[in-house]
C-alpha cells in the first residue's frame, strides 16, 4: 500500500522537537520546521476516506481531532481540513516555499486568539411550545379549521405548522440578539452555525483574545441570570480555529498557467524581473488610455492583467517554471475562511 504524509496543521513554533502525540492509526506526529512555523505531520497509508464504512471514517475523524487538540494544548495551530495528505518530503519543502509568508501573516492575527463555541437552547422547550400554541392568533386559526380527511384540512395543518415555526424563530432571534449584543464587544469575529434541534436557540463560534477567556465566561453567566435560567448555555473550547480558518492544499491548472505564459511572451523558465519587464512593456502597448473606444484593446489589457496575476500565484523564490513536470509538483496551502460571519 502506498505511503503518504498526513497533515494536521501549521504550528506557530520554531522547534517543537520535544513534542509527541499519536495521530491517525497510532502513528507518531512530528514537526517539520522553517523559521517561526512548523508543519505537524505523521506517516500514513494512502486511504480514500470517502469510500470507508461510516464507523471507520468516524474513527479516523476522531483521531484527527484528538491529535489537533493535543497539539493545541501547547501551540497555536491552524488545522488542515480532515483527510489532507501529500506524497513525499519534497512537497513539504514546496509547501513552505509557496505558503510560508501567507501562513505567517495569518498567525500574526491568530497567535493570541482562541475559538470558543457557545450553544444556547430552551431549558423547557415543551413549555415554550405550549405558550406558542396558546397565542390568540394560533388559537383562532385552529378554531377556524374544519377537521377531516380533506385537502383543505391538510393545507391548514401545514399553514399552522409554519405559523408556529415563525413565532418560534421570532423568539430565537430575540434571544440571539441579546446574546450577540452582550458578547460581540469581546469578539474579533463571530460565526453562526446551523441549529440541529428545535429546542436550540443558537450555535455560535466566537474568535476572542485569550486574555478575555474568563470575561467571556463571566458574561455568559450574566446572560444566564438575565434570562432567569430559562436558557441552557454550554461553552465548548478553547478549540482550534475550525469555524474560522481551515487549511487546504491548492493545486492549479497547467493550461491556465501555460496560457498566461504565452500571453506574457515568457520562456519556459523566468524570474521576477523578466516577468515584470514583459508585463510592463505589453501593458504599455495595449493600455486602454491609448484608445478608450477600442474594446479589443480593453479586452487585451484585462487578459494581460489576469495572466500576470496567474503567474504571480505560481512564483517560487522569485522564479517561475512553466515546465509541466515542475508544475505537477507545485503545491501551496490556502486558508479557507467561513463566509457566514456575523461581524464584518
Amino acid at each position: 500500500m502506498n505511503k503518504r504524509l498526513y497533515l494536521y496543521g501549521f504550528i506557530f513554533s520554531e522547534s517543537g522537537q520535544n513534542f509527541t502525540c499519536k495521530g491517525l492509526d497510532g502513528q507518531d506526529v512530528y514537526f517539520k520546521n522553517r523559521g517561526s512555523l512548523s508543519l505537524a505531520i505523521s506517516d500514513f497509508k494512502m486511504t480514500d476516506f470517502s469510500s470507508l464504512p461510516r464507523e471507520e471514517f468516524l474513527q479516523y475523524l476522531k483521531q484527527h481531532h484528538q491529535a489537533i487538540e493535543k497539539i493545541m494544548a501547547e501551540y497555536c495551530i491552524i488545522p488542515f481540513k480532515f483527510g489532507t495528505m501529500i506524497e513525499n518530503q519534497d512537497q513539504i519543502k514546496k509547501i513552505f516555499t509557496n505558503s510560508y509568508d501567507r501562513i505567517r501573516k495569518k498567525f500574526t492575527l491568530l497567535q493570541d486568539m482562541m475559538e470558543l463555541d457557545l450553544m444556547a437552547g430552551f431549558k423547557n422547550f415543551n413549555q415554550v411550545f405550549d405558550e406558542i400554541r396558546e397565542l390568540p392568533s394560533i388559537k383562532q386559526f385552529k378554531e377556524n379549521v374544519q377537521p377531516g380527511p380533506t385537502p383543505d384540512f391538510y393545507e391548514a395543518q401545514i399553514k399552522l405548522g409554519k405559523m408556529v415555526n415563525s413565532v418560534l424563530d421570532e423568539k430565537r432571534n430575540a434571544f440571539r440578539k441579546v446574546i450577540l449584543n452582550r458578547l460581540s464587544y469581546l469578539s474579533a469575529d463571530i460565526i453562526t452555525n446551523d441549529i440541529t434541534q428545535d429546542s436550540m436557540i443558537a450555535s455560535l463560534a466566537f474568535l476572542i483574545h485569550k486574555k478575555d477567556h474568563l470575561i467571556f465566561e463571566k458574561t455568559v453567566e450574566d446572560l444566564d441570570r438575565h434570562f432567569e435560567g430559562k436558557i441552557d448555555f454550554r461553552i465548548v473550547g478553547p478549540l482550534p480555529f475550525y469555524s474560522f480558518y481551515t487549511l487546504v492544499l491548492q493545486k492549479g491548472d497547467f493550461k491556465d498557467l501555460d496560457h498566461a505564459r504565452k500571453t506574457l511572451n515568457l520562456p519556459e523558465k523566468a524570474d521576477l524581473p523578466q516577468i515584470n519587464k514583459s508585463y510592463k512593456e505589453l501593458s504599455k502597448a495595449c493600455h486602454p488610455d491609448n484608445d478608450s473606444h477600442d474594446k479589443d484593446l480593453i479586452r487585451r489589457f484585462e487578459e494581460l492583467h489576469k495572466a500576470y496575476q496567474t503567474v504571480m500565484e505560481y512564483m517560487s523564490d522569485n522564479n517561475c517554471s512553466f515546465l509541466k513536470e515542475d508544475f505537477e509538483q507545485w503545491v501551496r496551502v490556502r486558508p479557507v475562511e467561513r463566509t457566514n460571519m456575523v461581524m464584518s
